[in-house]
């Protein structure tokens, strides 16, 4: 297969923190571009609201004001003959119109603390629901949409259902893509995903499990990577590889990854075969699966539920004279010194 529709002259794919730059192309046509949706991006936060609560006035009772003794208003305190006329009144109840005032005085301070407290809930939950409501247009949205549709169709399907719990999210402070746990806390995914990264979080979004982990092994020339989990004895999910068996054109596969800020989306190809692109020593696969950013480290399942390849890249080439968007694959078994390495068998 040609990769452009130039025979014997194949475009240029060039990488930029293991992404595709924008003048990058396939045998003279459109750009590949990378699929971890990085470029130096990042993800805002919602901002954090804070808020305290008021200060309570101090309350004087009728009993503080008799010891005082003094003035109260401006007024003269009663005299020693007047004392005991005015514990009566007092006592009495007839000073009815000074305690209704003092009592609801030490009502108000209450009234305006809930107040606050409810003015300040309310602010809270318009800010969530703002930041929400700014979110769901990018992750339900006319591309995704059909990917949900397809995915949930999809997962009937024993080779998918199988796989897709051993799908991870990687997450770094760079950004987020795709990889897959085949065995012992080992995870595959792209070397772009993970470059520079001052860390890395690995998440099995069925469970909820998260990991912290670290870099086993990476090909940069590949762009291959594997991480490594502690586990804690932990049973987690695993995707067998396959890099052995020879697969062709016309082979029905799967790709399930988390793009477009999805988690473990299933989508159905076929493979086309292989190119050649500029600055790789070694063909890549070419697979008319679905692929957008965030699907930098998915793994190409086989009808047979095995890992064939992994996804780094997107693009545009040139099948039987028509232009066709593909996503692009570095076959398991150009990892095999990698996986050796690790003393991961062939059938892992």
């Amino acid at each position: 297969m040609e990769a452009g529709g130039t025979e014997g002259r194949n475009g240029p794919v060039r990488g930029k923190n293991g992404l595709m730059e924008a003048g990058g192309r396939v045998g003279g046509t459109a750009p590949v571009r990378g699929t971890d949706g990085l470029n130096g991006g990042r993800v805002d936060g919602i901002a954090p609201v804070r808020w305290s609560d008021g200060e309570t006035a101090p309350v004087r009772g009728t009993e503080a004001f008799r010891d005082a003794g003094g003035r109260a208003g401006g007024t003269d305190g009663p005299d020693a003959d007047d004392a005991e006329h005015f514990d009566e009144d007092d006592v009495d109840g007839k000073d009815v119109d000074g305690d209704a005032a003092e009592a609801e005085a030490g009502d108000e301070p209450p009234a305006r603390r809930k107040w606050f407290r409810n003015t300040v809930a309310v602010l809270l939950v318009a800010a969530l629901l703002a930041n929400i409501l700014a979110l769901l247009p990018r992750i339900y949205n006319m591309e995704t949409l059909p990917l949900l549709h397809r995915s949930r169709e999809l997962s009937g399907r024993e080779a998918v259902s199988h796989a897709r719990d051993a799908v991870v999210l990687i997450v770094t402070d760079r950004g987020r893509g795709s990889g897959f746990h085949v065995s012992d806390g080992y995870i595959v995914t792209n070397h772009h995903v993970i470059e520079d990264a001052a860390y890395a979080i690995v998440e099995f979004p069925g469970s909820g499990l998260r990991f912290a982990a670290e870099v086993a092994a990476s090909d940069p020339e590949l762009d291959a990577a594997i991480l490594r989990v502690d586990a804690g004895g932990e049973r987690l999910p695993s995707i067998e590889i396959e890099r052995d068996r020879e697969w062709g054109p016309g082979e029905r596969i799967y790709v399930i990854g988390n793009p477009l800020y999805l988690e473990q989306i299933a989508g159905e190809g076929r493979i086309l075969g292989t190119v050649q692109v500029r600055g790789r020593s070694r063909p890549v696969m070419a697979v008319d699966a679905p692929v957008h950013k965030g699907n930098s480290g998915s793994p190409v399942i086989n009808g047979r539920g095995r890992a064939i390849a992994v996804i780094y890249a997107a693009g545009e080439i040139r099948h039987e004279g028509e232009p066709v968007q593909v996503g692009f694959a570095v076959p398991l078994r150009d990892l095999d010194a990698l996986l050796r390495e690790l003393e991961l068998p062939p059938g892992t």
